[in-house]
C-alpha cells in the first residue's frame, strides 16, 4: 500500500474495532511513514502497536531518522526486550548527535552489562562518538572492547579505528593495539595501510611494527620497517627501546650478522640490548660468540639479569659445555644476584639431557627450590627420546600427565621414545591410551618461508598447493643429491611399526622438507633460505637441512 492517508485510516479503523494490525503490517507502515517523512501520523498509534522487538526496532529507526531522539529513548527504555539491533540503533543515534556522544559510550557499557554482544556496526558508531568527544582515553577503552569481542580485524571497525586514532593525534596507537594482542599479521597489514594513507610513523609505532615482524618471523618486512627507523636519524639512534626491537627482530628471524651490525651502531646499550644479542647468538648456533659477548658485558656494561643468564645457559646447553654451564648456574646468586627461576632450571635440564646425564637431570628437578612445571618435565622427556631411555621416559611422562592430564605432547614424546628404541608394541600402547582418553594432537607441524614479503606455509600431507608438483620434483632431486653424499633417512623416527621402506617414505614429505624444496625453486644466489616452524624439527629433517647446507657437486 503506497497511499499513506488510506493506510492511516485503515489503522484507525482497526483501533476503533478493538483490533490490531500484525507486526509485519506495522513494519510496512513505518517504512511508508519514513518514505513520506510523516512520523506524526504513526506517533499517535505507537502505544497501540504490538510489542514485538523487531517492530519496536523499526519504530526506533523511524524516530532516529526524524531526529526525535527523546521519543526514541523513551521507547527504548520501555522496550521489554532489546537485542543488538535495538542497542546499536541508539548507540549510533547518540554518536551522530555530537552533544550526546558521551551517552553513546555509556549505552555501550550498559549493553555489555546486559550481556548483549556489540557487533561491528556498534563499534564503528561508538568510535565516532569518541572522536566527537575528543577523548583519547575513551578511544583506548573502546579499542580494547573491540579486541575482546574479536572485531578488531573487521574492515569497518579497523577503518574506524584508523580514522579515530588519526583524528585524535596518533594513528600508531591503533596499530599498537593489534601488535600487543598477538595479531601480528593484522598489525602489519594495518601498518602498511597507514603508510599508504600517508601517516608518519612515530618511534613507538615502529617499535610495535618490529615486534610484529618478530612475532611472525617476517624478516623482509622487518627490513622495510628498519629502513623507516634509519630515516629518523639521530633521534632513532638514541631510542633504546626502538633499537633493542631492531636487534631482537634480526636475532629472532635468524640474521645474527644484521643484528650484530645494529647492536654495534647503538650509541647507548642497556641490559636488554646485551641480553637480546647474547640470546640471539646462542639460539642461532653461535654459542661461542654468545659467551664471548657475555664476558665483554661483564667487563664493560650493566650487570646481567635473569634474562641474560637464560641466554648464557642456553649457549652452554647447545654447545655441550656442561662444566661451564654448571659454573654459571651455581654462581648466579653470588656473582649477579640473580635467583634461579624455572627458565634457568629448564636450561640446565636441557644441558644435562643433551649430554646424556639423565639421572643428574632428574636429580636436579627433584631438588628444585620451586615446583617444576610441565615444560621442564617435557625437556627431560625429550632427552629420554634422544637417548632411547624408555624406562625413565615412562616415569617422566607420568609426572607430566599428573600436572596436565590432557597434554598430547607427553603421549607423542613417549610414543616416539618407544619407536626410536624400536619397541613398536610400547609405541602402539601409548597411542592406544591417547585414543582412549580422547587426546588428539591439536597442532599439526607447519613450516613457512617468506618470499617477496609473502608467507608460504606447508603442512605434511597437504597437496593442495598449485606448485606442489614442482616442489615434489625439487625435493626428490635434493634427496638424490644428498643421498649420494651419505644422507640416509632416519626411519626409526616413524611413529608406528611398519616396513623400513614405508617408514622412510613417511618421513620424506615432512613440512620442513617441503618448505626447503619450495624455497630452492625460488632461490637467489647468495641469499639464505630461512624456514620457520611452529614445532621442534625432527632429527631427520635436521639432518636433511645440514646435509643440504653443505656444498654438493651437481
Amino acid at each position: 500500500m503506497k497511499d499513506l492517508p488510506s493506510a492511516i485510516n485503515a489503522l484507525s479503523s482497526l483501533d476503533n474495532h478493538g483490533l490490531r494490525a500484525d507486526p509485519v503490517a506495522y513494519a510496512d507502515l513505518v517504512k511508508l511513514c519514513i518514505a513520506n517523512r510523516a512520523a506524526r501520523h504513526l506517533h499517535i498509534h505507537a502505544d497501540a502497536a504490538p510489542p514485538e522487538t523487531f517492530l519496536d526496532n523499526n519504530l526506533l529507526n523511524m524516530y532516529v531518522k526524524f531526529g526525535l531522539l527523546d521519543d526514541a529513548r523513551a521507547l527504548f527504555d520501555a522496550m521489554p526486550e532489546r537485542n543488538v539491533v535495538s542497542w546499536t540503533t541508539m548507540v549510533s543515534a547518540y554518536a551522530r548527535a555530537r552533544a550526546s556522544s558521551e551517552e553513546s559510550v555509556k549505552l555501550l557499557k550498559m549493553m555489555r552489562g546486559e550481556g548483549v554482544a556489540p557487533n561491528m556496526f556498534t563499534y564503528s558508531s561508538v568510535l565516532r562518538a569518541a572522536v566527537a568527544a575528543r577523548e583519547p582515553r575513551m578511544l583506548g577503552q573502546i579499542h580494547c572492547g573491540a579486541i575482546k569481542h574479536g572485531l578488531e580485524s573487521d574492515v569497518f571497525v579497523r577503518s574506524a579505528l584508523i580514522d579515530a586514532y588519526a583524528k585524535l593525534g596518533d594513528p600508531g596507537d591503533g596499530f599498537r593495539g593489534f601488535a600487543q594482542n598477538g595479531r601480528c599479521d593484522e598489525a602489519l597489514r594495518l601498518f602498511v595501510e597507514m603508510k599508504r594513507a600517508g601517516f608518519r610513523s612515530s618511534q613507538a609505532t615502529l617499535t610495535s611494527a618490529l615486534r610484529a615482524c618478530t612475532g611472525s618471523a617476517r624478516m623482509e618486512m622487518g627490513r622495510q620497517v628498519h629502513a623507516h627507523v634509519v630515516k629518523f636519524g639521530p633521534a632513532a639512534a638514541r631510542d633504546l627501546i626502538l633499537n633493542n626491537a631492531v636487534v631482537d627482530m634480526y636475532c629472532k628471524c635468524g640474521s645474527t650478522d644484521e643484528a650484530g651490525a645494529a647492536f654495534a651502531r647503538m650509541r647507548v646499550r642497556d641490559v636488554i640490548s646485551w641480553s637480546a644479542m647474547i640470546a640471539g647468538l646462542a639460539q642461532n648456533g653461535r654459542s661461542g660468540d654468545a659467551l664471548e659477548l657475555f664476558e665483554s658485558m661483564r667487563e664493560n656494561e650493566p650487570r646481567p639479569n635473569h634474562i641474560t643468564m637464560v641466554g648464557v645457559l642456553f649457549a652452554c646447553s647447545h654447545a655441550g659445555l656442561v662444566d661451564e654451564g654448571r659454573l654459571y648456574f651455581d654462581s648466579m646468586r653470588t656473582l649477579f644476584d640473580v635467583e634461579p627461576g624455572r627458565e634457568h632450571y629448564g636450561c640446565m635440564v636441557d644441558l644435562l639431557g643433551r649430554a646424556g646425564r639423565l639421572d643428574e637431570a632428574l636429580k636436579l628437578i627433584e631438588e628444585m627450590e620451586i615446583a617444576p612445571d610441565g615444560v621442564i618435565w617435557r625437556t627431560l622427556l625429550g632427552a629420554c627420546k634422544v637417548h632411547k631411555n624408555t624406562s625413565l621416559a615412562k616415569h617422566v611422562a607420568h609426572r607430566i600427565l599428573e600436572l596436565e592430564p590432557d597434554d598430547e605432547g607427553a603421549y607423542v614424546l613417549l610414543s616416539n621414545t618407544f619407536a626410536g628404541a624400536r619397541r613398536w608394541e610400547g609405541a602402539e600402547t601409548v597411542r592406544g591410551a591417547m585414543r582412549d582418553r580422547g587426546v588428539k594432537k591439536r597442532e599439526p607441524g607447519c613450516s613457512w618461508v617468506e618470499e617477496e614479503m609473502r608467507i608460504h606455509a606447508f603442512v605434511a600431507g597437504d597437496d593442495s598447493l598449485p606448485e606442489m608438483e614442482s616442489i615434489i620434483g625439487e625435493l626428490k632431486r635434493l634427496l638424490s643429491r644428498i643421498g649420494d653424499a651419505g644422507y640416509v633417512a632416519d626411519a626409526e623416527l616413524a611413529l608406528h611399526d611398519m616396513e623400513a621402506e614405508q617408514r622412510e617414505e613417511s618421513m620424506r614429505y615432512h613440512s620442513e622438507k617441503l618448505a626447503v624444496a619450495f624455497a630452492m625453486t625460488r632461490a637467489v644466489v647468495g641469499k639464505p633460505i630461512r624456514v620457520v616452524k611452529n614445532l621442534r624439527t625432527c632429527a631427520d629433517c635436521h639432518a636433511f637441512a645440514k646435509m643440504g647446507h653443505k656444498p654438493i657437486n651437481p
